[in-house]
């Protein structure tokens, strides 16, 4: 992993299941990287409270993402609508 902020993964499946796997795998990963035990990560606890990942609730747009909502994991559905409610 880099240091740079302008840099955003993106993982897009057509499964939700498959997306959800993927979530918590990227995540262990990250942990191991930066060296956080356990999975006790807080960006870990975010994700699992952050409405945006939640398939069913695309509330945010593209421009309204953080840095915290990366890598981004979802469907090809999931993520048109994000697209979609950024060009509304």
């Amino acid at each position: 992993m880099t240091d740079n902020s302008n840099e955003f993964q993106l993982l897009l499946t057509r499964s939700s299941g498959l997306a959800k796997k993927l979530k918590g795998y990227t995540q262990r990963l990250i942990d191991t990287r930066l060296g956080i035990i356990g999975g006790d990560s807080v960006s870990g606890e975010q994700q699992r409270a952050n409405p945006l990942h939640d398939e069913g609730r695309t509330i945010k747009d593209l421009l309204s993402l953080k840095e915290e909502d990366f890598p981004l994991v979802c469907t090809f559905d999931h993520f048109l609508r994000l697209v979609e409610n950024s060009v509304r």
